[in-house]
């Protein structure tokens, strides 16, 4: 025993830096596996839906540009919005991610005038989630999104602890992953779902409660009682004793 307390103290150096270097392969291989499960959640949905919906909106602009060549406020608007839609369509994930948020909150300039201008209000369903799209579970875009974001939050507070922000640097792994933002209809959606599913877990407890033989908890009621008699209530002081007392 005596050895080998005499064996760490004298390599205790040794043992941190071994202990180190197990610790950063560990959080180096969490970091790859949570890259590989992005990649793979945004590939097989996320991708083609995000470059389908981005095409779709490029032809908008394009169109709108032809119509309106000869002014010069609606071509400034529409080139801006030109160089947010190629980096959706070429750009990395990051780029598609921040295109497809820049797209559900865009809107257009207060200086342009919709009355005089009527074609541009097309601009105003460009963006790449729609409800319909986020309510079905068919074409699978709602529950990748999910997997896509909880992949990126597990990655992103990973790589923002103190160690991995430099060794993001080393081995030039990405110090974060965009996430999609939350859009009106899918906050509402999910408020719903987190309700029911809190209504499912109370009910579940409840049933376990049962099961194990705790009964369950009624809150206890104080029956008030009261004298009537037609329908008066009798006041709890006898007023003519009162009277005399004065």
């Amino acid at each position: 025993m005596y050895n080998i307390m005499e064996f760490i103290f004298n390599n205790i150096i040794w043992i941190i830096i071994i202990l180190i270097i197990i610790y950063i392969i560990k959080e180096y291989k969490y970091l790859k596996d949570r890259i590989n499960n992005i990649h793979k959640q945004f590939s097989e949905t996320l991708d083609a839906y995000l470059m389908k919906k981005v095409q779709e909106a490029k032809q908008i602009v394009e169109m709108l540009l032809i119509e309106y060549n000869e002014e010069d406020t609606i071509k400034t608007e529409l080139a801006r919005l030109l160089i947010i839609l190629q980096k959706g369509e070429t750009g990395s994930i990051n780029e598609k991610v921040e295109t497809s948020n820049a797209l559900n909150k865009y809107k257009l300039s207060k200086q342009l005038d919709l009355e005089k201008y009527p074609k541009l209000s097309e601009l105003e369903y460009i963006g790449t989630f729609t409800e319909e799209d986020i309510n079905s579970l068919d074409n699978g875009v709602k529950l990748a999104r999910i997997a896509y974001n909880k992949e990126a939050l597990l990655y992103n507070e990973k790589a923002s602890s103190f160690l991995m922000q430099y060794l993001t640097k080393i081995v030039k792994l990405n110090p974060n992953y965009v996430i999609f933002n939350q859009t009106n209809n899918i906050t509402q959606n999910q408020s719903i779902e987190t309700l029911q599913d809190k209504e499912e877990l109370l009910h579940t407890q409840t049933n376990l409660n049962l099961q194990e033989g705790f009964p369950e908890r009624k809150e206890e009621q104080i029956p008030l009682k009261r004298d009537y008699t037609n329908n008066i209530i009798k006041p709890s002081i006898n007023i003519d004793s009162v009277e005399k007392k004065e």
